[in-house]
């Protein structure tokens, strides 16, 4: 079936809103309640139009840890996982990809009215900022290389929301005296890799031991928030790398899967 201009105004305007009325659709394209009717019934015959989807907030359902993990699955074992996969209501959406890491997951996951937020993107004081003022009771997953960025403003801007900071990384001390000068009643938690920790390894003990130090300090309507203010490449090989590791540590953590 050819799709001319005006099909194509009758599929926008379903993909905004799937239940407005012929009537409204038909005033917004130019033709006849009846002709809007008959395009999308052809449509729908034609199997342009697969079906009609509700789009759900999973903030508002309570899965408000919102995160892109990427992984192998090897041969012979790809299908099953897939199959598996389908079973998981955190999972929001699966794609098979190309490359040395053939699998990318879209999850979702809320734990004990806890939320658990992964914006590793943040790499930049201002872009922290921003994403800490979108929660009331922070406790800040933070630090990296900071790349002669200054954390006082970022520090004195989101002070009355954090309750604990929790730091990683070469400049985390940047962040550490700013907290001490313009918010001495924010605890300060340093953490450490392990002796035999490596940049791009398999092990996510760094990570594990964030999450840990946040589960024994969160409480209920807390968000645990990865907004690092700096660079990844310290520890992590990106901050998509940080990320993910983030959110494998909180399924492990505090969701006991492996």
């Amino acid at each position: 079936m050819k799709l001319d201009v005006i099909n194509w105004k009758i599929l926008q305007c379903l993909q905004k809103n799937a239940r407005q009325s012929n009537t409204e659709i038909a005033r917004k394209v130019g033709v006849t309640s009846p002709a809007v009717a008959e395009r999308i019934r052809k449509m729908e015959d034609a199997g342009i139009i697969e079906g009609y989807y509700a789009k759900v907030s999973h903030f508002e359902t309570g899965h408000q840890l919102k995160a892109i993990i990427t992984l192998r699955a090897f041969m012979g074992r790809l299908k099953p996982f897939l199959e598996k996969v389908t079973t998981f209501d955190e999972v929001v959406n699966c794609y098979r990809i190309t490359g040395n890491e053939n699998i990318i997951m879209e999850v979702v996951l809320n734990k004990n009215e806890i939320t658990w937020v992964d914006d590793s993107k943040a790499t930049n004081p201002h872009a922290a900022a921003a994403s800490i003022m979108s929660a009331l009771s922070v406790i800040w997953i933070a630090g990296g290389l900071a790349k002669g960025a200054a954390m006082d403003e970022l520090v004195a801007r989101v002070k009355s929301r954090v309750r604990v900071a929790i730091l990683i990384g070469e400049d985390r001390n940047l962040i550490a005296q700013e907290i001490a000068t313009h918010a001495p009643e924010i605890e300060v938690v340093l953490i450490d890799p392990s002796t035999d920790f490596a940049r791009g390894s398999e092990s996510n003990s760094l990570m594990e031991a964030v999450v840990e130090a946040a589960r024994s300090r969160a409480k209920s309507g807390d968000t645990v928030l990865l907004a690092p203010a700096c660079a990844s490449m310290d520890q992590f090989l990106s901050y998509a790398d940080r990320g993910d590791r983030f959110a494998k540590a909180v399924k492990k953590v505090i969701n006991h899967e492996e």
